[in-house]
């Protein structure tokens, strides 16, 4: 597993400084090592960054299909934080105001859940009346 962080942590790296080729070699490169492992939170992070490369290079199509994906492994883990996030990002891309809400919804309860109200904030300015 160590292995697996070093490697997406170059990958953030790269994401960073905003070398998307780079930053989805290494994603790719340390997803089958997540897989091996069984971590299935380094696997739903490293696909959350691949959605972050796509939204980047303007395919906002697959960068929702990768943040689906990620958001299912995030459910399994249970972990609020990320799903919030991950709503988040899913609510940017949603045309459509009711499930845009309801993305949003589920986000600020997530970060309820686990006393973000930071968060709450930022998301509530972010989309006013809509959650």
């Amino acid at each position: 597993m160590g292995e697996a962080n070093c490697i997406q942590s170059l990958g953030d790296i790269a994401l960073r400084r905003s070398d998307h080729a780079e930053a989805r070699n290494r994603y790719g490169e340390a997803l089958p090592v997540y897989r091996e492992v069984g971590d299935r939170l380094g696997e739903a992070n490293c696909i959350q960054s691949l959605g972050d490369i796509a939204l980047a290079q303007g395919d906002a199509a697959e960068a929702a299909s990768q943040f689906r994906e990620a958001l299912q492994h995030y459910r399994v883990r249970e972990e609020p934080y990320s799903i919030g996030m991950t709503l988040g990002r899913l609510a940017r891309l949603e045309a459509r105001k009711e499930q845009r809400q309801a993305l949003l919804r589920e986000a600020v309860d997530c970060w309820t859940r686990i006393d973000l109200p930071d968060l709450v904030a930022e998301i509530r300015a972010e989309f006013p009346g809509e959650c």
